[in-house]
């Protein structure tokens, strides 16, 4: 039931992100908002580590490949998206 629940509210989020963005487009710039957003998320994503008392450092066989996801999965996501808002 709880995974139900997550996966209500990340559609909600998602949803919700698109209009929200655009909209604070007008006031910043594309890349600057962004950033602001992926900031908060690491922010975010480190409390609740922390308060979870998760190890925060991935083994160290895991870096490499860790690497090249977070180039082309987020880096790409954050670059793209925010290219088709503009």
């Amino acid at each position: 039931m709880q995974g139900r629940g997550l996966l209500l509210l990340t559609a909600c989020c998602w949803g919700v992100h698109w209009p929200v963005a655009k909209f604070l487009l007008r006031e910043r710039p594309p890349f600057s908002l962004r950033a602001t957003c992926c900031l908060g998320a690491v922010g975010f994503g480190f409390l609740l580590a922390v308060m979870r008392r998760a190890p925060l450092a991935p083994p160290r066989s895991r870096w490499g490949m860790l690497v090249v996801d977070a180039i082309l999965n987020d880096g790409a996501f954050v670059v793209l998206t925010t290219l088709s808002l503009v």
